[in-house]
């Protein structure tokens, strides 16, 4: 029997009472239980939050892995045997993880997705504040300086503008 997470398990038996029709029409709250089911969880009708409980009462927790590996070495040791216990955090094969972790996979690239456009979105904003700020700390400095510095460049602007459109007519 492959290992599940009570997560998963709970998963699953969401699914299983949705494809076999369980859910009572009239109180959605409600299960129907198969005669296989209701022998197991004590009645025929039962509250899906009483349901999930008498699940996770009958899940164990994970045995843990065990491995063994001997290192030798080529001379003396430089210390004295030792022994460590690690926990690995594991799937277990089969049972469909590897569909489990692509749905996740996607999940969680339109999720990168969509925060990638609500950064760019606000980047664009904090560019143009910016730029407003350069404008006012400018004209804040040297009043004279910048009124003199944006007509200058508005008229070389004009100029452009106008030998374009002329251009554009002569052709």
């Amino acid at each position: 029997v492959a290992h599940e997470t009570r997560p998963r398990v709970q998963l699953l038996l969401q699914q299983y009472i949705k494809t076999h029709r369980l859910q009572d029409s009239r109180t959605p709250g409600l299960i129907k239980l198969p005669p296989d089911l209701a022998q197991l969880f004590g009645g025929r009708m039962v509250k899906l939050s009483e349901l999930m409980d008498s699940v996770s009462l009958c899940l164990e927790p994970i045995p843990p892995l065990t491995v063994e590996h001997t290192v030798t070495l080529s001379g003396p040791s430089p210390a004295p045997a030792t022994v460590v216990d690690v926990e690995v955090d594991t799937l277990a094969p089969g049972g469909g993880a590897e569909r489990y972790l692509d749905s996740k996979a996607i999940e969680e690239k339109e999720a990168v997705d969509r925060l990638d456009a609500e950064m760019g979105v606000v980047l664009r904003r904090l560019a143009e504040l910016r730029r407003r700020r350069t404008l006012l700390l400018g004209f804040a400095q040297a009043p004279a300086e910048f009124l003199e510095g944006a007509l200058a460049s508005q008229a070389r602007e004009l100029r452009i503008s106008r030998a374009t459109t002329t251009l554009g007519l002569q052709q």
